[in-house]
């Protein structure tokens, strides 16, 4: 599900609302529809079950979830969405009866981007909301997909760590399992550098000296 959308668009913003109680879907329906300068398409569904139908077969831009549900409570409801790898790049704006600084900092631990008191409401701030709740998400998306690039470079880095035995002649190492390797075979296959060959003034001098007096 992609939510490549943004609020400024002509494009509409396709709304799940998710609630048990009709006087509520009707209220946030009747601010969505009086929104300056956003046009919606909105989705009801009275218990969590319903929900997830709606979302696996529609592409949705936000969800306005109730606490309680008949089925299960929003935190529930949160958390199969943000498990799941096709529906976890849906916003979600969690609505409750009453304010409770509790509730609204387990709704947005959980992975909601935004928690409005139903009490509250009202069109502009609706409106504000959603289009908060899809930029957040879009932007915790990216640092996201950032964060797992470096994760990702780094993985590829070997480190060399602890005593390497070396042979004080011929300068082979030995590996843990008691092989003896040239230098640059071992350090190739225990990091990512990749070595090119020349020769130091002083081993010229000893191999060639006729060149290097030239």
């Amino acid at each position: 599900i992609s939510n490549e959308k943004n609020m400024n668009d002509d494009k509409k913003i396709t709304i799940l609302i998710v609630d048990d109680s009709i006087e509520d879907r009707e209220t946030v329906r009747r601010y969505l529809s009086k929104s300056h300068g956003n046009s919606f398409i909105q989705m009801d569904a009275e218990t969590g079950e319903e929900g997830f139908g709606i979302l696996k077969e529609n592409r949705l831009d936000c969800i306005l979830l109730d606490f309680h549900l008949p089925d299960m409570d929003g935190i529930d409801f949160v958390r199969n969405i943000v498990d799941n790898p096709d529906l976890r790049n849906i916003p979600i704006i969690m609505l409750t009866g009453q304010g409770d600084e509790s509730i609204a900092a387990e709704s947005l631990k959980s992975g909601v981007q935004d928690y409005l008191v139903k009490e509250n409401l009202n069109s502009d701030l609706l409106s504000r909301s959603i289009k908060y709740a899809i930029d957040k998400k879009q932007s915790d998306l990216g640092r996201e997909k950032y964060i797992k690039e470096i994760e990702d470079a780094l993985g590829k880095i070997k480190k060399l760590e602890g005593m390497l035995p070396i042979c004080c002649s011929c300068k082979k190492i030995r590996d843990d399992k008691g092989a003896w390797n040239q230098i640059e075979e071992y350090i190739s296959d225990h990091s990512e550098a990749e070595f090119t060959h020349g020769m130091c003034p002083e081993c010229i001098k000893n191999h060639y000296p006729g060149y290097y007096d030239d």
